[in-house]
């Protein structure tokens, strides 16, 4: 009895030694818990900003997607444009090298009836000239010349205004042929717009894979620290625990060791929070 006595009077200390280690541990629990929430507050406002930045940044990409596209829809359409004025250049230059044609072979013949004309004034020459010699039929014959110079006078006329055709078509052909230049050079122009465009888009598509493999890994990283914390923040009240009952059975060897271990983990919590940073700041 006095044997069972001593064993329950220790076993009540024991019992009341280790309330007391468990408020303690639960007061520093609660302690630590609060000063976890204070160090990473600003942590997790940071991550906030960071998450609405990145949900800016994909509103203002696909803002700038929609650009492009508008762009590529632009273009194509430009180059339908040009694919039709080329069309009607080329039908308008083969109208106007048909009519020119025409009017080449019309000048032809108009230079064969000048011909004519001169070589019928010529006669006509030589006739006043008879007809200053023969007074006598001047009469007659000036009957006789009088149709012949109007319908010279007709052919003069037909013949100016055929000219005028002429010089009307070559003006014509000649503006159609500058605009054809003026298109061209606007073609080659929009086509380095495009092909600047087409670079833009292929450099920002690359750098965004990027930006997300390097994401990727940080946000890796980041969880894989986080975890790496959260064991090391478990670990800390064990050890203190450890140490404590280690300090009561007076075993100072696993004291030193516990002592090593949480030291250890301390240099090592700072450590981690220090790359921890530097990632979330990377990303």
């Amino acid at each position: 009895m006095e044997k069972w006595q001593l064993e329950k009077e220790a076993l009540e200390l024991k019992k009341l030694q280790t309330d007391i280690e468990l408020k303690i541990i639960e007061d520093a629990d609660t302690k630590l818990r609060e000063s976890i929430n204070d160090c990473v507050r600003e942590d997790m406002e940071e991550e906030n900003i960071i998450f609405n930045t990145r949900e800016t940044l994909m509103r203002e990409l696909q803002h700038l997607l929609a650009l492009v596209k508008a762009k590529e829809e632009e273009v194509s359409e430009s180059d339908m444009q040009i694919q039709s004025v080329e069309k009607r250049i080329s039908d308008r230059v083969s109208k106007f090298e048909a009519n020119l044609i025409r009017t080449r072979e019309k000048s032809e013949e108009l230079q064969c009836v000048l011909d004519q004309l001169r070589t019928n004034s010529e006669i006509l020459s030589m006739k006043k000239v008879e007809v200053d010699q023969l007074l006598t039929s001047v009469d007659q014959k000036r009957v006789n010349l009088v149709p012949l110079a109007d319908n010279v006078g007709d052919e003069a006329r037909v013949l100016q205004e055929l000219v005028d055709l002429r010089k009307l078509i070559v003006s014509s052909f000649l503006q159609s042929r500058e605009n054809k230049v003026k298109l061209a050079e606007k073609e080659e122009q929009i086509s380095q717009e495009v092909q600047g465009l087409r670079q833009q888009v292929a450099a920002a598509r690359s750098s965004l894979q990027e930006l997300s493999s390097t994401k990727a890994n940080l946000n890796q990283e980041i969880t894989s620290m986080k975890q790496k914390l959260l064991f090391i923040d478990k670990r800390g009240p064990e050890l203190e625990a450890e140490k404590k009952v280690a300090v009561a059975a007076r075993n100072f060897k696993k004291v030193g060791r516990v002592a090593a271990e949480a030291k250890a983990l301390s240099f090592e919590k700072d450590d981690v929070n220090r790359k921890m940073e530097r990632a979330l700041s990377d990303l």
